[in-house]
């Protein structure tokens, strides 16, 4: 009897370990399959992570303002619209242009930068008649990560380069002094009397493109400078300054203009003293209204800058690059070769 019962227990054990080693089994098993499917979702939310995170990345809007000096002069207009219209392509392009209310502000340029270095845009396009009141703004907003590219202004450039210019894109404004001051001397065959209109007295424009057309007229001592006023730039006042240099000078053979808007404003107040047929006029910038005027015979020369390449190479060439991310593409100066504008090669620029 008694082995009997030591027989049940054995075999009652026996049964118990086996049914305990089964549900150890079953255990693992469901362990080992919740860690699989736990490693699987924690994968996959990564990479739905890393998708998101492009696709944020891609349709990241790039903030770019352009900051010339006014809008007053049609070349800053110009290159303005120009620029706005290549970065019009671009979805990802936030474009404006803010300037200041007049070329003599700097005060109000330096305050617009301040206020985009608070806004932590990407680049800043500027064009500025004083590199020393905004250089320390420019600077600050570059070592806050801002980009920045300077237009119209190639003469300062190593300066410039110093504070970590991105690029500069335009004409050496000497080179434009130069070409204006070259169509003088033939023009009139190195010999006779002229009058200088310049822009804002001491401004960056001024003193360059007025240091060309002196490097030039240095060599011929015949063409005497009887007047050198500051027109600001502007139509009216060109017109103005003009009017006092006629009533000043009975003999004035040359008018030349450090812009086509004072050259416009000169034009009219030569046809409204009756003296159209012996003055001759030159501008400096090839806008359209000043080739328009060429055609009608009101002015006689404009240096062209082409300000629809410069403001459209703004965007192309820098612009572009960078929010691609090909900042080693960008070339440090683009230099457009400045051409003086006749009758005589009018309708290789005259757009349709």
């Amino acid at each position: 009897m008694k082995k009997t019962i030591i027989w049940l227990v054995v075999i009652a054990l026996a049964v118990t370990m086996a049914f305990m080693g089964m549900a150890c089994k079953a255990a693992t098993t469901t362990t080992a399959t919740i860690a699989t499917e736990t490693t699987t979702t924690v994968s996959t939310t990564v990479a739905e992570t890393t998708s998101a995170s492009e696709t944020t990345e891609n349709a990241k809007k790039y903030t770019v303002v352009m900051v010339p000096p006014a809008l007053v002069s049609p070349y800053f207009i110009e290159c303005a619209d120009a620029a706005k219209e290549a970065a019009a392509k671009y979805e990802n392009i936030e474009f404006s242009v803010i300037a200041p209310s007049d070329e003599t502000k700097v005060d109000e340029q330096v305050k617009i930068l301040e206020d985009l270095l608070q806004k932590k845009v990407d680049v800043i396009l500027i064009s500025s008649g004083n590199w020393e009141a905004v250089a320390p703004v420019l600077k600050k907003a570059i070592d806050n990560g801002t980009k920045v590219a300077i237009f119209n202004q190639l003469s300062d450039i190593p300066v410039l380069e110093n504070i970590g210019l991105i690029s500069a894109v335009g004409v050496d404004e000497v080179e434009d002094g130069e070409v204006a001051g070259k169509w003088v001397t033939e023009v009139l065959n190195g010999k006779g009397k002229i009058a200088i209109l310049e822009g804002v007295s001491g401004d960056y424009w001024t003193v360059r493109v007025g240091k060309g057309i002196d490097n030039v007229l240095a060599n011929y001592p015949d063409i005497k400078i009887v007047a050198r006023q500051p027109g600001n730039w502007e139509r009216a006042k060109g017109m103005e300054v003009t009017e006092n240099i006629l009533q000043a000078n009975k003999e004035l053979d040359l008018i030349c203009a450090m812009n086509d808007n004072m050259a416009l404003g000169a034009a009219q107040a030569v046809k409204n003293a009756g003296r159209k047929n012996e003055i001759k006029i030159s501008g400096v910038n090839g806008n359209k209204e000043a080739l328009e005027a060429i055609v009608a015979g009101d002015i006689d020369a404009t240096v062209n800058k082409q300000p629809g390449n410069v403001g459209k190479a703004l965007i192309d060439d820098v612009v572009v690059k960078l929010m691609q991310g090909k900042k080693e593409e960008i070339e440090l100066i683009t230099r457009i070769t400045p051409v003086i504008i006749t009758k005589e090669n009018i309708n290789d620029f005259l757009k349709n």
